[in-house]
């Protein structure tokens, strides 16, 4: 066993030698064991990354550094950039059936009006595969990132700061800025942020606020038309439903 530990502890400062340098591997070398199946990634992967069978989520210590962690930095910058991409995982890890989970741990349907379906309808069945489904858990993992920030700092939420360009802004308009910086790009079409099996940036940020209840809130919004419903769809119509 101890030579175990001292091995580990030879491997932990190598891998850790080589942040500074481009070093492709196996993103699941470092756990030391050989997961298989959809737990299995062929390139190195740069964000949190939940791996359903070792019920782990992999946090790159990579992004313990700018822009998305700082030593000094504020935790409402934390919460809406690591917390946010932590979050994001997690709800992949126990919210299987299109809901919402808050900071109290209470369950809330995303979508006014619907139920989550059973073990027997949601099998086999690719539509409601959330780890499929990006921007469910984009909206949940959000949400959570925020209410888990609001819960114990709300005093700070009304509070007001004025940004280096002059523009005066409440912290809680500053947590969705923050938030909608994860995926800036000069253009929509791709960003890495977005990764390579999903939509283009723009949808990532634009889809979940407008479906945000309380960043609608924030800023005012007004309530979305029938066309902004459907074009922001979340989810996919019922089968047979030609609406």
């Amino acid at each position: 066993y101890g030579n175990r530990l001292r091995l580990n502890r030879f491997k932990f400062q190598k891998q850790h030698s080589k942040l500074q340098k481009v070093y492709p591997r196996n993103s699941l070398e470092y756990l030391d064991i050989r997961p298989t199946g959809s737990d299995k990634k062929d390139y190195p992967y740069p964000l949190p990354l939940l791996y359903p069978r070792l019920n782990i989520i992999s946090l790159p210590l990579t992004l313990l550094q700018e822009p998305f962690y700082q030593t000094n930095m504020g935790e409402l910058f934390s919460y809406s950039s690591l917390g946010y991409l932590l979050a994001h995982e997690l709800t992949k890890a126990f919210d299987s059936q299109h809901l919402k989970i808050d900071a109290q741990g209470i369950e809330h349907t995303v979508l006014p009006g619907r139920k989550p379906k059973s073990v027997e309808d949601t099998e086999d069945d690719d539509e409601d595969d959330f780890s499929k489904d990006p921007v469910i858990d984009d909206l949940a993992g959000l949400n959570l990132a925020y209410t888990t920030f609001a819960r114990d700092h709300a005093v700070i939420l009304p509070q007001v700061i004025t940004l280096p360009n002059k523009v005066a802004l409440s912290m809680e308009k500053v947590f969705f800025l923050n938030y909608a910086q994860l995926f800036c790009s000069s253009f929509c079409g791709f960003h890495p942020m977005a990764d390579f099996h999903s939509y283009d940036a723009c949808a990532r940020v634009n889809t979940p606020v407008r479906h945000s209840v309380v960043f609608r809130q924030a800023f005012s919004c007004g309530a979305l038309s029938e066309e902004d419903v459907a074009e922001f769809a979340l989810l996919p119509k019922p089968k047979g439903d030609m609406r």
